[in-house]
């Protein structure tokens, strides 16, 4: 093992995610109703762009997380294997811990309530279906989680490129996060905590693992 699992600075991300989550929750219903005008689902290159985030977090991370890990044994890459298999290790424990949320929480999507009810929760809730998984966000946990392996990756191994690859790796996985909020699936705050957890799993695999 390289490091403690979370670190103190792993801690603050994730309190900072709760506290921001937290302070979106008042406005959910303002956002999703927001997110859902006419005229922004009518533009055609913001739909075809937020389907294209959509499919990146879900099952784009897993897919080309497994694809580098792959091509990284058959080319005797060893370092190129270890980021694919942190990327997917990551991704896979973000899950985890966001998909305990969901069933235990059980809050109900944006588009079962009309927008209109973003405090529809229910403990285990979540073990009914998907309607009711809708705290944290797996999408955004899994772009987050992504994109934290590939910046603590970088901060070992790339440092000069990791200097643009981090931002952008971080600024990709925004929008998939935002989109989920653009398809109804997800109110604001539940983008926000999936996002602070797949970070934290991110940083935390690579430095663990």
């Amino acid at each position: 093992p390289r490091g403690p699992v979370l670190t103190s600075r792993d801690l603050s991300v994730l309190g900072t995610a709760v506290v921001v989550a937290g302070a979106l929750a008042p406005f959910d219903t303002r956002i999703a109703r927001w997110s859902q005008r006419p005229t922004l689902h009518r533009n055609g290159a913001v739909r075809v762009t937020a389907a294209a985030l959509r499919a990146f977090g879900d099952p784009g991370t897993v897919v080309l997380g497994g694809t580098t890990y792959g091509v990284g044994l058959l080319a005797g890459r060893r370092a190129t294997a270890a980021v694919g298999l942190h990327t997917v290790a990551a991704i896979t424990a973000g899950g985890i811990v966001t998909g305990t949320i969901k069933y235990a929480v059980g809050r109900a999507r944006p588009f079962v309530t009309g927008d209109s009810v973003a405090t529809s929760v229910a403990f285990a809730r979540g073990l009914r279906g998907n309607d009711y998984q809708s705290l944290p966000s797996g999408h955004a946990t899994a772009a987050f989680a992504f994109a934290g392996a590939l910046a603590a990756e970088g901060r070992h191994r790339w440092r000069a490129t990791n200097r643009v690859t981090g931002p952008v790796g971080f600024a990709v996985a925004g929008l998939v996060a935002a989109s989920r909020v653009y398809h109804d699936r997800h109110w604001a705050s539940d983008v926000v905590l999936g996002s602070g957890i797949g970070a934290v799993a991110g940083a935390a695999v690579v430095r663990y693992v």
